[in-house]
């Protein structure tokens, strides 16, 4: 097989900054961040939450719309697996999107 091209040099990946909340590239377009005002954040494409918070990187988050939860429930159970070790706080920014959320905030509170 012929060698892989040279593509030239890479850049050195810029360290994240540890006063700004790290913000996964799967919350892109979410409304959420419009209202991040008073904290700086930034994408991180390398971390599995949805948001990485604090200087020593053990507290994150997940996101999830209450809507998108009665669609699709798995979804969130999946998510929480993945962030199961490693994180001191884990923390779920639950988005009350529909008018018959009580009955599935409690359903997600019992996991």
């Amino acid at each position: 097989p012929a060698p892989a091209p040279d593509t030239g040099p890479v850049a050195p990946r810029r360290p994240p900054n540890p006063k700004a909340v790290q913000v996964s590239l799967k919350q892109k377009g979410n409304p959420l961040l419009k209202h991040m005002k008073n904290v700086p954040w930034e994408y991180n494409s390398e971390i599995v939450p949805d948001y990485l918070m604090g200087s020593t990187g053990d507290t994150c988050a997940l996101f999830l719309s209450v809507k998108y939860h009665m669609l699709h429930s798995h979804y969130i159970y999946t998510r929480m697996e993945q962030i199961k070790v490693g994180y001191k706080l884990r923390v779920l920014l639950c988005h009350v999107d529909t008018e018959e959320s009580h009955k599935t905030l409690l359903e997600i509170h019992k996991y």
